[in-house]
């Protein structure tokens, strides 16, 4: 069984690279494959490595060979939603823009990529970046705040798959 994740960022303790950043990134929509990605910083900038690997125990093997042991990094604190044109309900949720992108060109998909912040709504989001201030006594009913969206949130708009 393995303890690999899919999308988490990992920190290296031992073995090639200790102390790096890898990232196992599902790229069926491209290549069929996974992509892992080691870079030297958490912000992954700076130069950087990455190679393909065909399935999960391809990258099991990969660990092994590269004697890896991973501290996985499950806190996230964005997640990227993307609900289709004229939709009532999000249809996907990525934890990486890129693995978003690459599904709606791969489904050629028309609608709206947006960042949201994990663990807060939207308006305390608005209001904590200075985009909002509450003025009014709407403003603090739990309609208008269920309602809330900010086109201050970083977002993407897409038809048939192009942005």
């Amino acid at each position: 069984m393995s303890d690999l994740r899919i999308g988490a960022l990992g920190r290296i303790l031992a073995g090639e690279h200790a102390g790096w950043f890898v990232e196992i990134v599902e790229d069926a929509a491209s290549t069929g494959g996974l992509l892992i990605l080691i870079h030297p910083d958490r912000e992954r900038t700076g130069d950087g490595y990455d190679a393909w690997v065909e399935s999960i125990s391809d990258a099991e093997g990969y660990f092994a060979e590269s004697g890896w042991q991973v501290e996985w990094l499950d806190q996230r604190d964005e997640v990227w939603i993307f609900q289709g044109s004229g939709a009532s309900f999000p249809s996907g949720v990525f934890v990486d823009q890129a693995q978003a992108r690459a599904w709606i060109r791969a489904n050629e998909l028309t609608g709206l990529l947006t960042k949201y912040p994990l663990g807060q709504g939207v308006l305390d989001w608005a209001v904590q970046q200075g985009y909002f201030i509450a003025k009014k006594p709407e403003h603090h009913s739990a309609k208008f705040i269920g309602r809330f969206t900010s086109a201050s949130m970083e977002h993407y708009h897409f038809e048939d798959g192009q942005e």
